[in-house]
């Protein structure tokens, strides 16, 4: 008798050994896994966090084009550019949205290159409800953004969070003097002196 049940159980213990698939992707009811590159491939690394997309670096060539160029795209959209305006017009609610609106609403010259930034003038038409002229200079390698807005006798410098002083060449301070009035250095040396220091 104990010889028939010994028989009886080996089958059975084989059967539990056996790798064969009972669904795809498992064996003995336990998932297979991905092979670590594969893995790597869908988070981003292997630490299974998902990395998000590099933001662009390089700027797009805007020298000698319109503010707002014939397939649609506009100097103030651009992926490289907006993110520091979004931070030097926080203070002026709707300021980004006008000028990603209606081109009616500004007159523009085309994008020039003064020294190391990228500079273009923004003047309001009888259809803005926001009167005031935008003198802006945006740095070519950094993104960097310095602005100022005039309102009659007042002037309203606005700059990204990083942007300072040392961003300005002779050029750019020459231009914006020219378009504005402004002494764009002094007020991004007042700037400076607003930052504390870490």
């Amino acid at each position: 008798m104990r010889l028939l049940l010994l028989a009886a159980v080996l089958p059975l213990a084989a059967c539990a050994s056996d790798p064969t698939p009972t669904e795809a992707g498992e064996f003995d009811g336990v998932a297979a896994s991905a092979p670590a590159d594969t893995a790597e491939a869908v988070t981003g690394g292997g630490d299974g966090l998902a990395t998000e997309s590099p933001e662009p670096t390089e700027r797009a060539d805007w020298s000698g084009e319109p503010a707002v160029r014939p397939d649609g795209l506009r100097f103030v959209s651009d992926p490289t550019i907006r993110p520091a305006l979004v931070e030097a017009f926080s203070v002026e609610p709707g300021l980004l949205e006008r000028l990603e609106g209606d081109a009616a609403l500004y007159d523009t010259d085309r994008v020039t290159t003064v020294g190391e930034m990228l500079a273009v003038s923004y003047q309001p038409t009888a259809a803005n409800p926001d009167q005031r002229p935008l003198y802006l200079l945006i740095h070519r390698e950094t993104g960097h953004a310095h602005a100022v807005l005039t309102d009659g006798g007042d002037t309203f410098y606005r700059r990204s969070y990083a942007a300072s002083a040392s961003d300005l060449s002779a050029e750019a301070v020459s231009w914006m003097r020219a378009q504005s009035g402004v002494d764009v250095a002094e007020q991004a040396r007042l700037g400076d002196e607003e930052v504390p220091s870490p």
